[in-house]
């Protein structure tokens, strides 16, 4: 689908609905180029305070992945609340 058509809002909101409904903390955003990557990264940013009104302040942390910072996967992988990572299709291929 072309820009502006809200994909990005709509795959945002099922992860908190996914939270509340089924518990899930874990969300992993792959995209397939690094300008999509920082799109979505702002989107991030600029539907913080909108997701934590609609959603009742619930805590959650996003990041792109960086292959040079494993404290943010680690993190990722043992907190408990919501975490977003974004990574492009390139680096996890490599990664993985």
């Amino acid at each position: 689908m072309e820009t502006g058509t809200g994909k990005t809002y709509v795959y945002l909101k099922s992860i908190f609905e996914m939270h509340q409904q089924y518990g899930f903390t874990k969300f992993i955003i792959v995209v397939p180029s690094i300008a999509i990557k920082e799109g979505v990264t702002k989107s991030l940013q600029i539907t913080e305070e909108h997701f934590k009104r609609a959603f009742q302040n619930i805590p959650y942390d996003y990041f792109t992945y960086n292959s040079a910072n494993l404290e943010q996967v680690r993190s990722f992988a043992t907190n408990d609340y919501i975490q977003i990572m974004v990574i492009n299709i390139d680096a996890f291929r490599r990664s993985f």
